[in-house]
């Protein structure tokens, strides 16, 4: 019986370079992800994605969390291999805050929201805010 390779329909590895170390970070398990998915949704509600307040259940999830939230979206081995690396805990949070928006919402949405968040001229990728109005005055300025 033939063999189907289905190499190119599944969910391929989160690749990250950082100080000059590669690291490729499995998919997370369907149990991992229930926990990911917790902390996205009550992240994107916390930084104003979503006007929704997550659910009890998903706030329950994140509370009883003891491990690291880099070691969980990453994977403990790569988690490890970082710090091994001499990475710097910022920057592993960072990966780790990135990696759970690219496993729960995909890789455009993790570059957008790590631009926002940290591009070294945040400002540059800010949308513009709204300004108000000024309003007409009616008659002479006053002193």
């Amino acid at each position: 019986m033939p063999s189907v390779d289905f190499a190119a329909w599944v969910t391929p590895n989160l690749e990250i370079t950082l100080g000059g170390h590669a690291y490729s970070c499995p998919p997370r398990s369907v149990e991992q992800m229930k926990i990911v998915l917790a902390f996205a949704a009550l992240s994107e509600h916390n930084i104003g994605v979503s006007p929704n307040a997550p659910d009890a259940s998903l706030i329950e999830i994140v509370e009883a969390q003891t491990e690291d939230l880099a070691a969980l979206t990453l994977g403990h081995e790569i988690y490890d291999r970082m710090i091994a690396d001499g990475v710097d805990m910022v920057s592993i949070q960072r990966v780790g805050y990135y990696a759970m928006t690219y496993w729960s919402r995909g890789k455009e949405r993790a570059d957008l929201i790590a631009g926002l968040m940290w591009a070294p001229d945040a400002k540059a990728v800010e949308p513009d805010a709204p300004k108000a109005r000024r309003r007409k005055r009616s008659g002479p300025p006053s002193v």
